[in-house]
Parts: C-alpha cells; structure tokens; sequence
C-alpha cells in the first residue's frame, strides 16, 4: 500500500528533519505510557541470540560487548541477561530518550552492566554527521537494533545506520535489525491510514514530500500526537541487503513477533 498517491524516491532532508522531530516529540510527551507497555521480550528475540552464535562468542570473549542502538527502556538488556545469567555482559546502550529508562535506582540496582549514552542517532544521520563517531562505545561482539529502523526517514539513512552497526561490530560479532511491516496487519493498517489522514490535514505536510511507506501513526486516545513509521517491504530489505560490504555475509532471515507472528523481518549478519 502507497502512503501517498505520489512517490518519492528519496525525501529532502527538510522533511526528513521534520519526520525526526515529530518522533522526538513523540516519545518527549508518551515515555511513561510507552514504556510501560513495552515491557515484555520480543518472540524473535530468542532466535536472534542463536543466529548470532551469542554463547560462542561469549565463550571466545568475556566479558560479552553489545551495543544497542535505539536501546529505549532497556528490555533487551534484561532479556539478554535473563538468557546468560552466569555470564559477563557488558551493554553499550544508546538513545536520544533519557525518559524511557527505568529511574536511577533501578538503573544502579539492576543494569550495572549496562553504559547508557544520550545521542540524538536520527539528527546525526539527517545532518550527515558521522554517527560512528559520536558512540561511546568499542567495537563489539554483538550489535543490535530493535525499533528503530521504522523512525529513520529516508533509505540512505537506513543504509547509513546499518553501514555504522557493521563499522562498530568487531571481526567475527553479528549485527543484528529488526523491519516492521504493521501494514499487513488489518488492524494496525487501519489505524494507519486514519491517523495519517488527520496528522497530514493537521501539520499541513505535502504527501507527496513522503516516500512510499512512509505513515504517521497515532498513540491509542492522545489528540495531536504522532510518531512517523515506516513500513519495510520484502523488497526493501533485499536493498539494504544488496549494499552490504563483500566481508559481511548474512547469516539468518526470519519473520516474527505480533499477533500473527510476522510483523518484524529481522536479519543476522556475520562480519568477516
């Protein structure tokens, strides 16, 4: 489905600021809430873990280093220390939302393996900064990133952001990314296409400013808010895909999560 009647291959970087400060908004007014909803772990997480060979490398290097980009309220950090209990993590943990993190007490008390890092990841890459060097972090074992990817406006800072979780992986880690496709939901379509209408009427955007996919989609009853979404097809992971340098190989592709277990593609790749 076409998120607007005129395809753009490739939105100014006008627009692309706007998309990324609707989203900062976002999560500026809903952190509470979102976050409260978003506790539990995501199904392909598990198969994640095993694609990226985590207990091999855990068992060549300890303590484990992982960089999460997008980190949000730190539930992957849990999950992956409730898989490797006896293990020694070590989590770099970015994001541009400090007010999605648990309060300081628990951050002390149950992360303190986790080095949390405020960056603005969509401006950097929107204004062509080089993002790889604003992270506080080493090259690691395993680098992820969960949720973010539909936030990014535009495919060259897809690619961007990919090229830069392979650049901070060191030989022999895996890079692992998740692509929403809420779009084949019905429900979650329909809602699209209802709060879309009325985000574009209310900001007075252009759709044809939008590439194709591109959505605005509401929160449950908040008037006025809205956080812009991209829907991945098939078609545009293989791009992404086709970029990737000769030394990193994928290592898996898989579809699961939501109601119909299928509304995240996620990839594994193996950094040579």
């Amino acid at each position: 489905m076409r998120a607007n009647a005129k395809y753009n291959r490739g939105m100014n970087r006008e627009t692309a600021e706007l998309m990324c400060k609707i989203t900062e908004d976002f999560y500026a007014a809903q952190a509470d809430e979102f976050s409260r909803t978003r506790q539990g772990a995501w199904a392909g997480w598990q198969r994640c873990l095993e694609s990226a060979q985590t207990a091999a490398l855990y068992a060549r290097e300890a303590p484990l280093t992982v960089l999460d980009v997008g980190c949000g309220n730190l539930r992957f950090e849990r999950y992956l220390h409730d898989m490797m209990p006896a293990a020694q993590i070590e989590c770099f943990a970015v994001d541009n939302c400090e007010l999605l993190l648990p309060g300081e007490e628990v951050l002390a008390n149950d992360f303190p393996y986790v080095r949390f890092q405020k960056l603005d990841v969509l401006g950097r890459l929107v204004h062509g900064a080089d993002l790889a060097q604003a992270l506080e972090a080493p090259a690691c074992a395993l680098s992820v990133c969960f949720g973010l990817m539909h936030h990014v406006p535009g495919r060259q800072y897809r690619t961007q952001l990919l090229d830069t979780l392979i650049r901070t992986t060191r030989p022999g880690g895996h890079v692992v990314a998740s692509f929403w496709h809420f779009m084949e939901s019905d429900e979650l379509a329909q809602r699209a296409h209802d709060s879309h209408a009325r985000a574009l009427q209310t900001l007075g955007i252009d759709p044809a400013q939008l590439d194709e996919g591109d959505w605005l989609l509401g929160w449950q009853n908040a008037q006025n808010t809205w956080r812009y979404c991209h829907h991945f097809t098939p078609d545009e992971v293989d791009e992404l895909l086709a970029d990737l340098p000769v030394y990193v190989d994928v290592a898996d592709r898989f579809q699961a999560d939501g109601r119909t277990g299928s509304l995240n593609t996620y990839i594994v790749l193996k950094v040579s």
